[in-house]
């Protein structure tokens, strides 16, 4: 069955508990963009696993310490962009289950020769699913209404 988790893009104590008492029990802390300093992510961490929620963190590929890190604080899951190939999924995978056994990856499929690669990267233990970066398969395709594709 399809997850589904949201991503707030203001992280207030506020808004967190709004969406669950909407139902939502998941949230993504992205960062990709690097846009949050140490004390919001420790914030974050603490303050959805405090109410319960889980937390998905997503992560780039060549950030590996930085998945270490937040694999100490007690995240388990990780969305991760910027793979190339389903050997980098593999290697993301075995070096983060390395350090953090119960680790789990999402990877992000962003391109059509990731696509092809799907069987594959669902094999791959620590692998929990893959999540479609539709913006950067759209601009391969030479979509340009990524958001309205069917």
């Amino acid at each position: 069955m399809a997850e589904q988790w949201i991503n707030p893009a203001a992280w207030s104590p506020k808004l967190v508990d709004q969406l669950m008492g909407r139902g939502w029990k998941t949230f993504q802390l992205d960062l990709e963009g690097g846009l949050l300093s140490d004390d919001i992510v420790g914030w974050v961490i603490a303050f959805v696993q405090a109410r319960g929620a889980e937390l998905v963190a997503r992560v780039p590929a060549d950030q590996v310490p930085l998945m270490r890190q937040l694999a100490r604080h007690g995240v388990g899951r990780f969305l991760v962009p910027g793979c190339a190939d389903a050997s980098e999924v593999e290697a993301l995978a075995r070096g983060l289950r390395a350090q953090a056994p119960s680790a789990r990856i999402i990877a992000m499929i962003e391109s059509r020769s990731l696509m092809r690669e799907i069987a594959q990267i669902a094999r791959v233990e620590g692998i929990a699913g893959v999540h479609f970066g539709l913006f950067d398969l759209c601009c391969e395709m030479g979509i340009a209404r990524w958001r309205d594709v069917d």
